[in-house]
C-alpha cells in the first residue's frame, strides 16, 4: 500500500520510470530463472550421461579383465607344454609335439576370441615359450619358428 501511495505521489515522468524499471527486473528475473531452470536441466542430463558412461566404461573394463584373465590361464598352460616338449625324450616328442600344436592354435582362437590384436597375442605366445626354450638353445629357432605359424594359421583360419 505504502509502494502504491508513494507511486501516486510521484511525478508522470518518475510514474513512468518506475514502470519501466519494474518491467525491466521482472524480465530479468524471468531471464535468470530460465538460465537457471535451463543449466539445471543440463546438469541433470549431462549427469545421466556420466553414469550410462561410467556404467558402461566400467562393463568394458571387467570383460577386458576376464579376457586377460582366460589368456593368462592360457599362456600358462601354453608354457607348461612348451616346457614339456623341450624335456621330452626322443619317443614322446611326436605326441608333446602334437599336443604343444593343439594348445597354440587354442591360445590363438581364444585370443582372436577374445579381440586381442594379433600382434599383442603373439607377443604373449612368445613371453609365454620363451622360458622354456631357453633350455632347449639348439631347437629353440625351429619351436619358435612353428608356433609362430602354428599361431598365424589358427588366428587366420581359410
Amino acid at each position: 500500500m505504502r509502494l502504491a501511495a508513494a507511486v501516486v505521489e510521484l511525478a508522470p515522468n518518475q510514474t513512468r520510470r518506475a514502470h519501466v524499471l519494474y518491467a525491466q527486473a521482472q524480465a530479468e528475473l524471468r531471464y535468470s530463472g530460465r538460465e537457471v531452470s535451463g543449466a539445471l536441466q543440463e546438469s541433470v542430463a549431462s549427469g545421466m550421461e556420466l553414469r550410462s558412461e561410467s556404467a558402461e566404461l566400467k562393463a568394458r573394463a571387467t570383460r577386458a579383465r576376464e579376457r586377460a584373465h582366460e589368456l593368462a590361464h592360457e599362456a600358462n598352460r601354453l608354457s607348461a607344454l612348451a616346457e614339456a616338449l623341450v624335456s621330452a625324450n626322443q619317443p614322446l616328442q611326436k605326441s608333446v609335439a602334437a599336443a604343444f600344436q593343439e594348445e597354440v592354435e587354442r591360445f590363438s582362437v581364444a585370443a582372436r576370441g577374445a579381440g586381442e590384436p594379433p600382434e599383442q597375442a603373439l607377443l604373449r605366445l612368445k613371453v609365454a615359450i620363451e622360458p622354456a626354450l631357453a633350455a632347449a638353445f639348439d631347437r629353440r629357432d625351429d619351436i619358435m619358428i612353428r608356433a609362430v605359424d602354428w599361431f598365424v594359421h589358427a588366428y587366420y583360419p581359410g
